[in-house]
């Protein structure tokens, strides 16, 4: 007897598989989460990618690089070493380490020791007691290095502190340290540190992996993730939950019919269950793609092409290799040459294809700017460049019209650039070397290291170098501090919304209340008092003011290269979720139960300092979650005077220390304002002229600086006059030739256009959400503003089932497109439930708006006509222009939306379906659309198939109803409105009787007569009721463009679809409407 095993409904999650096998990396053989390397990016954290091609497996967090000496996920301990000190105490770029708290925990045995860099020498004068070793660096005249071992007073840190330029913090083992200060030996310092210290992985994975999941990161909302056998999950895999792979277990197919009954019971329990819940996670992951343009780093650019292997041919100004990107794609990389061009050549080509999106232009995937090294990663394009095409034999056995697609091909991909860009772009380039040809011999231009951006109005073009000496703007904006709550005199790294550029992304400021605020990932702060003169900065956790059982703890990253420790910080841990009945404390009295409300079998402990290191141990193998807190080593000791948790509260309450590192002092001593550089994630120097990576160069006189050496006075004039000239022509020269490296490396700042915000965000540019401007097919649109000043419509998507999927549609569909006829996305909002698509903001409003205004009265046909056209070269790019094709399938007046040009640009996209250039039939279930534009084949097979010819349909109503055919003509006939013949048939009988010159006025001119003749022609032409009748969008075009005399009279569209077809009960509304699959 033969039995149908039916598949499991819900697939397996191939993550799941990929990611829970562990992995060999170096003397490691079972490395896993938070780890990952190149085959294995969606199993590891972003921060944790590991090299292992030597004895030890190695990464890098920022600049520093760490060695894994020991990893135990038993105990969840892991010991690290830095690479930069092994067996050295003066490294080349000493530098801070941001250790990720949210993965590991420093344990009680790891303690940061600080060392100074870069001290002047005659200011420090030290209390003599032998606890300070001088560090042998090779300093510059005037300065010294120092490390402080640990009985030293703390006025000679505090000297330290306020003096060195670099102080450095280095976590040690407690234990080796104290090896090494038996002697003050720096020789055993070093032993110490090349020992490598203890961190503790939290316990995300641990509770992830007994679910029997797979630990994971989800870039998007660069979280953890629990991957389990169907899907992903947060923390772990809810055995609450069976799987579908459970299920299926659970009745084994033995033969009875009962059992193979009750299996496909439960089957169809799955799948409706599977239908109806709202695809979270998977959503989520499909936004991953959204933001098409990633910068790399030079490393990756040569694993991408197996480092250079394979040259495929020069550009203008590089050459270019072949290479495969991790997701299988084959990629063109071009590396430009190391040149005093470079600058402009790279910002050129960069910005001008990122703001491209064109079926007959090379698509732009990514760049690379590390160093001196650039690069530029676009699609690989297999049939190479036109000139190879014409001396092959391929070119042979071709006929003519191969080259007349060819040379069509290119013709619509500079008129996209000329006309059809937000931007208009001049290539001054073309030629068959920068001419590609793909598998089907469709060109595409590239090589845009020429090209020019300009207006759109712009037909003269400037070409002489226009680079000169001109006053930094953000040099006057972020030299000045700013007031924020009882704090007068804040500048950086601190910012807000107004001064982005001036600060640390990491400490945006709050200044709403009495303190200034500032989050880090999920952490607050408050800062308690800042002091520019010392650096020193005095902060508080705010979830634990007062307060030691925060609803959500977790550890803070504070980044240590802005900011580091000070030796009266210290950390002290909070130990949350540890399991009663596995603890067994040694009897001392230093351990303390906080009064949490845990859950049942689980309590939370502090540990005060006196108590055994066995404690603690048992407590970091046992509890879930442990959580470091910076804390006042004076305040702390107050509090261990009779261990109470009131007396630790307060000193919590009291802050901590932190200090500024120098980079900034070094920029203001320097005249120079203190900001940072987005695309670099670096610390800037404004000058008056230009920024510069630290300071101001003395040694280099700026502009101003150069005109105030010379004042004006009188007699010496003319003598003063020609000197200042000499030198102003001398800088003229120099600055022309110098390479242009900080301005082009902020140049890429706006090159990744696409931005996710946070609902927090979006209610920010929204002002609370105050000006509706519409109602978008699935939500509200608001009125924004961004911090550049620009305005935006925020779109805010109402909470449904089909939300994930709109939500997907319309921001994919977006994403996918740049043309000056369609609305351009801005960014987007994916928040918990919150659900938002940033556009820009275009100014008159719909369509159907400008029907009903007092402004469409006081417009000619001219300009109907231009709005008409405009919108069929939007939909022709969607159709054909765009790398995938796009239908829109809700083309109406409310969702064409007009400049201050009154230039149409298409919106709304949440009904779009994608599909491929050569697909011309779609298949289309529970679609929505809007009653009166909708194409007939959607509601019956009779007519046709489903295909991009249903926005032909679409466009033809709408053109119909632009030219008051609707509008007019059922306000000025009765008869007509009551009747139920199918409108267009009024046209059709109007042109056929030569009546429709009657409904348009006597003072009409020939012009707009000949106009209005085309726009009807066409618009019957489109809504002809046999999809293959209708002309496809670039016929429509030809049409428009064309004359009225070339035009035929199209057939009568024949349709009738009476108003009682559409009913409450009627299985199509304006708001839910199904189609049939095609």
């Amino acid at each position: 007897m033969l039995f149908v095993i039916p598949p499991c409904v819900l697939s397996v999650d191939e993550r799941h598989i990929h990611c829970a096998p562990s992995f060999r990396c170096g003397n490691q053989t079972d490395l896993h989460y938070p780890f990952w390397t190149p085959e294995r990016e969606e199993c590891g954290h972003p921060d944790f990618k590991v090299d292992c091609s030597g004895d030890f497996p190695e990464f890098s967090m920022f600049s520093v690089k760490f060695r894994i000496l020991e990893m135990n996920y038993a105990s969840r301990i892991i010991r690290l070493a830095r690479m930069d000190y092994l067996n050295n105490l003066c490294p080349q770029h000493p530098d801070n380490a941001i250790i990720n708290q949210q993965v590991f925990s420093l344990l009680q045995d790891t303690e940061l020791q600080t060392f100074y860099y870069d001290c002047p020498v005659p200011r420090i004068n030290f209390l003599p007691n032998g606890y300070i070793s001088q560090l042998d660096c090779e300093d510059d005249i005037g300065v010294q290095s120092y490390f402080v071992w640990s009985p030293s007073h703390s006025r000679n840190r505090a000297i330290l502190d306020a003096s060195c330029e670099r102080t450095v913090n280095i976590p040690v083992s407690r234990s080796a340290l104290k090896r090494a200060e038996s002697n003050h030996s720096l020789e055993a310092l070093k032993k110490a540190l090349d020992e490598g210290f203890n961190l503790r992985l939290n316990g995300d994975c641990s509770q992830c992996v007994r679910s029997r999941g797979a630990c994971g990161y989800n870039q998007s909302l660069r979280d953890f993730v629990c991957y389990c056998i169907n899907e992903p999950h947060a923390h772990t895999c809810h055995p609450e939950k069976k799987s579908c792979v459970t299920l299926c277990h659970l009745y084994p197919f033995d033969g009875a019919a009962g059992s193979l009954g009750a299996v496909m019971v439960l089957v169809v329990l799955i799948v409706i269950w599977y239908k109806r819940k709202t695809p979270n996670a998977l959503t989520k992951q499909s936004l991953q793609a959204l933001i098409p343009l990633k910068q790399y780093t030079y490393s990756e650019v040569k694993r991408i092409t197996k480092s250079l292997a394979e040259v495929v041919g020069k550009g203008g100004f590089g050459t270019v290799y072949r290479g495969k990107l991790r997701d299988g794609r084959m990629v063109a990389v071009k590396l430009l040459k190391e040149s005093k061009e470079n600058g402009e050549d790279f910002i050129n080509e960069v910005a001008s294809m990122s703001k491209t999106s064109h079926v007959n232009i090379v698509s732009l995937l990514g760049f690379c700017y590390d160093g001196s090294k650039r690069a530029i990663i676009y699609e690989y394009v297999e049939n190479g460049s036109l000139d190879q095409f014409f001396s092959s034999k391929v070119q042979s056995n071709k006929d003519w019209r191969t080259l007349y697609e060819i040379a069509l091909g290119i013709a619509r991909g500079l008129e996209y650039l000329h006309n059809g860009c937000q931007t208009r772009i001049v290539h001054f380039d073309i030629k068959p070397q920068n001419v590609l040809l793909d598998g089907n011999l469709c060109p595409k231009v590239s090589d845009f290291g020429l090209a020019k951006l300009c207006g759109k109005r712009e037909s003269i073009l400037s070409l002489l170098d226009t680079r000169g000496t001109i006053v930094d703007e953000r040099h006057i904006h972020c030299a000045p501090s700013f007031r924020c709550g009882n704090q007068t005199d804040l500048h950086y790294p601190f910012w807000t919304p107004e001064r982005e550029e001036c600060g640390h992304p990491d400490f945006k400021v709050d200044c709403s209340g009495d303190f200034p605020e500032f989050s880090m990932f999920s952490v607050k702060f408050r800062i308690l008092e800042m002091n520019y003169a010392s650096r020193i900065i005095r902060l508080a956790r705010m979830d634990y003011l007062n307060n030691l059982c925060p609803q959500h703890p977790d550890n803070a990253i504070i980044n240590q290269q802005v900011f580091s420790l000070l030796q009266d910080t210290e950390l002290q841990t909070f130990y949350y979720d540890c399991p009663v009945p596995r603890i067994n404390f040694l009897p001392n009295g230093y351990i303390s139960q906080l009064d949490c409300e845990d859950d049942i079998g689980v309590q939370s402990y502090f540990v005060w300092s006196p108590s055994h290191s066995r404690n603690r141990a048992i407590l970091d193998a046992s509890c879930e979650r442990t959580v470091n807190i910076p804390v006042s080593r004076s305040a702390l000791k107050r509090a261990e005077s009779n261990h109470s948790l009131e007396a630790l509260k307060k000193a919590l309450d009291e802050g901590f220390n932190l200090r500024l590192n120098g980079d900034c002092s070094q920029c203001v001593r320097s005249r120079g304002a203190c900001g940072y550089n987005q695309s670099l994630r670096d610390f800037v120097c404004y000058c008056i002229n230009e920024p510069h990576a630290h300071t101001c160069h003395p040694e280099k006189k700026s502009c101003v600086t150069l005109c105030h050496l010379y004042p004006f006075d009188g007699a010496a004039v003319a003598g003063s006059l020609g000197a200042v000239m000499v030198l102003v022509v001398l800088i003229v020269i120099w600055y022309k030739r110098k390479t242009p490296n900080a301005l082009t490396k902020q140049s890429l700042q706006a090159l990744i256009p696409l931005k996710q915000y946070t609902y927090s965000e979006v209610k920010r540019i929204t002002k609370s959400l105050a000006e509706v401007v519409g109602k978008g097919g699935f939500g509200t649109v608001y009125r924004g503003k961004l911090r550049d000043g620009r305005m935006v419509a925020v779109k805010l998507l109402k909470e449904s089932k089909e939300n994930g999927e709109d939500f997907i549609n319309e921001v994919a569909s977006m994403s996918k497109t740049s043309h000056v006829n369609i609305v351009s996305l801005l960014g987007f909002c994916y928040d918990g439930s919150k659900r938002a698509i940033i556009y820009e903001y275009v100014e008159n409003g719909s369509l159907d708006q400008f029907f009903s205004s007092k402004v469409q009265s006081n417009k000619d046909w001219r300009t109907l006509y231009e709005i008409a056209l405009g919108i069929a070269r939007g939909l022709e790019y969607l159709h054909n222009g765009c790398q995938t094709r796009i239908v829109h399938f809700d083309i109406k007046p409310q969702n064409v939306l007009l400049d201050g040009n009154l230039c149409p640009k298409v919106s709304d996209f949440g009904l779009a379906k994608l599909c491929g250039k050569r697909e011309s039939i779609l298949s289309l279930l529970d679609t929505r659309g809007t009653i009166g534009y909708i194409a007939p084949e959607v509601f019956s097979r009779i007519y046709g198939n489903v295909s991009h010819k249903s926005d032909v349909y679409s466009y033809g109503m709408l053109i119909i109803e632009m030219i008051g055919a609707r509008n007019t003509e059922a306000s000025q006939n009765s008869e007509s409105t009551t009747s139920s013949m199918y409108f267009p048939e009024w046209i059709y009988k109007d042109l056929e009787n030569g009546n429709y010159r009657k409904r348009l006025g006597e003072e009409i001119t020939v012009e707009e007569e000949n106009i209005v003749k085309k726009m009807t022609l066409v618009g019957l032409w489109c809504i002809q009721s046999s999809p293959s009748n209708r002309p496809p969008m670039n016929r429509v075009i030809e049409m428009l463009e064309g004359s009225v005399q070339d035009l035929q009279v199209p057939p009568n569209p024949v349709l009738h679809l009476s108003a009682t077809q559409f009913t409450e009960s009627s299985w199509l509304s304006e708001e839910n409407s199904g189609y049939s699959e095609v």
